[in-house]
């Protein structure tokens, strides 16, 4: 029987559930599910479809990706600025306590830019950004072919990035710029160009709901990158979209097991 791998990608709006059967790429279906306004809420939520999707397999593990800063070594959510009732939660010890199974935690950007680096975009990339754009806007980072997590963990957090006036690249892109302002590709752009001007990188590979709506315009981006970040980057810097969908993050939380 072949090893099955849960990966949960826990959003400020939605939760999706994956189960891998082992680590080749493979058609996956993803299960959303609203994502409860409590610690409580969401820890129900993860056991009732962690054990339901583990029922009659070879379970071997869950890999969780959290919109927020981690700490991967203490498997505890550090900050979640969209889910603050998280903040300081043993995540890790919790659900191994209940399920008596292995678990592991890391940032859904990375998990998103871990499953693109090994079935999607960015296969056979060195130097990569990732950079998802949903409830809020976050980001994964390889350099020469690691993923970097920088001193204290919190490296790739491209939406704290400021942008226009007061506004961070979060506030003026991410959903509730969108609901408010409408289209917000330009800023989009103007984000991702400080982003590749920063780390010169071969590929920027961008996800999350909003590039999954169908509600950023790659072709508007682009120009702004052009416009804005520094040559050679600006003009040599490769800018796509995921291959792997709105499901990514979930995936490459269950990658996170992968050899």
């Amino acid at each position: 029987m072949t090893r099955t791998y849960i990966g949960i990608d826990i959003g400020g709006t939605n939760t999706r559930f994956v189960a891998l059967r082992g680590f080749r790429p493979q058609r996956v279906q993803a299960v959303a599910l609203p994502t409860p306004r409590s610690r409580r809420g969401v820890e129900e939520m993860l056991l009732k479809n962690i054990r339901s999707m583990r029922a009659g397999e070879r379970f071997v593990g869950v890999g969780l990706g959290v919109a927020g800063s981690v700490d991967m070594r203490r498997g505890m959510v550090v900050v979640a600025e969209h889910l603050p009732f998280l903040n300081g939660w043993k995540l890790v010890a919790t659900l191994r306590r209940e399920l008596h199974a292995p678990v592991m935690l890391e940032n859904d950007a990375r998990c998103f830019l871990h499953a693109e680096a090994l079935w999607g975009a960015a296969r056979g990339k060195k130097n990569v950004v990732g950079v998802a754009i949903g409830t809020g806007i976050g980001g994964g980072i390889i350099i020469d072919g690691k993923m970097y997590r920088g001193a204290h963990g919190s490296a790739g957090e491209v939406g704290d990035i400021f942008l226009e006036g007061r506004r961070t690249f979060e506030q003026s892109a991410a959903k509730q710029a969108a609901v408010r302002w409408g289209n917000r590709s330009r800023a989009i752009g103007r984000g991702i160009a400080g982003v590749v001007s920063t780390f010169d990188p071969e590929l920027v590979i961008l996800g999350g709901g909003a590039v999954a709506a169908g509600k950023v315009d790659l072709r508007v981006v682009r120009h702004e990158v052009r416009r804005f970040a520094i040559e050679p980057a600006a003009s040599k810097t490769r800018i796509v979209f995921s291959k792997l969908g709105d499901a990514a993050p979930a995936i490459g939380a269950a990658l996170l097991w992968g050899p």
